[in-house]
């Protein structure tokens, strides 16, 4: 199973609570609208996520949306939000070539390979234990 290290979507999630308790001025929202568009696509065009179940597709774009709207509710467009969400997914992507991979292998391959058979309970329960 991938390492939820890799996974951008888990950096937001965290990013999204921090602003939410105050703790940071800049909003992930850009990010999470960004993150909502490519799981919502990806999880139906992609190939390789033909072979995830369909429970575990809608499961993760449920959770994805919620993210996204939580995000979005009071959020005034700032230039300097999207500056800044574009760095830390600049930042993202120089951690994954630190890590010998890149954005491509861990969500074109990586991520579907691990999901394959899987079912939203079946899924989460690995990522729990």
């Amino acid at each position: 199973m991938i390492s939820i290290t890799l996974l951008y979507c888990y950096y937001l999630w965290g990013w999204l609570l921090l602003h939410k308790m105050g703790k940071i001025k800049a909003s992930p929202a850009p990010s999470l609208v960004g993150s909502f568009l490519f799981t919502t696509v990806t999880a139906f065009a992609l190939r390789a996520n033909r072979n995830v179940g369909l429970d575990l597709r809608l499961g993760i774009i449920a959770w994805e949306c919620l993210m996204m709207l939580v995000s979005l509710r009071k959020y005034k467009f700032s230039m300097r939000d999207i500056e800044i969400n574009i760095m830390a997914f600049a930042s993202y992507l120089a951690f994954l070539h630190l890590n010998q991979t890149n954005f491509q292998t861990v969500y074109f391959q990586e991520l579907p390979k691990s999901a394959k058979g899987e079912t939203l309970y079946s899924y989460y329960r690995k990522r729990l234990s």
